[in-house]
């Protein structure tokens, strides 16, 4: 497979990223009480969502490299080491547009008292030492996680093609 076939790929994943970030069209949108959204964004700040995000961006830029790798392995790491950078730095870019509409979405899903609930929670000493302990969670539920997703997936991809195919679909 080409390097053009190859970045062809994984330019059509940017655009399914790029697509899944757009702003949603504001018929879209429910109308939200100031209030509630100012608490909506509170919220998203304090529990430093944008952060969260972005920690999740080496991974996926790694992935998307591994991914470049499998499908160029004579490619020089330099340039692969070169693309993940590159991914995960656009990535980053791209959060400022998200976050606003993460706010938007919590606005529409909870209630003021919710909100207000959970805000008030979250600054308490035990949510903040909530807080503190998340991003090492969440860590190393990935290191557990992805592994085992990895190790499970191609048994239920084959047992989901055979269970399609006894039903009569032609799946191959």
């Amino acid at each position: 497979m080409g390097i053009r076939k190859v970045l062809c790929g994984i330019f059509a994943a940017a655009c399914v990223v790029v697509l899944a970030t757009a702003p949603r069209p504001a018929a879209a949108q429910e109308k939200v009480d100031p209030e509630k959204l100012a608490l909506a964004r509170k919220y998203v700040n304090t529990v430093s969502m944008e952060r969260l995000l972005k920690e999740m961006v080496p991974g996926m830029s790694r992935q998307m490299a591994r991914s470049f790798m499998q499908r160029q392995p004579n490619a020089d790491p330099k340039v692969i080491n070169a693309l993940a950078l590159d991914i995960a730095g656009r990535f980053s870019e791209k959060f400022k547009v998200i976050v606003p509409q993460i706010a938007q979405l919590t606005a529409e899903e909870f209630s003021t008292g919710e909100l207000r609930a959970v805000i008030a929670f979250y600054e308490s000493p035990p949510g903040r030492s909530i807080l503190a302990k998340l991003p090492k969670l969440n860590e190393q539920t990935m290191k557990l996680v992805v592994p085992w997703v990895q190790n499970v997936m191609p048994g239920i991809v084959i047992e989901s093609i055979a269970a399609l195919e006894k039903k009569g679909m032609k799946v191959r």
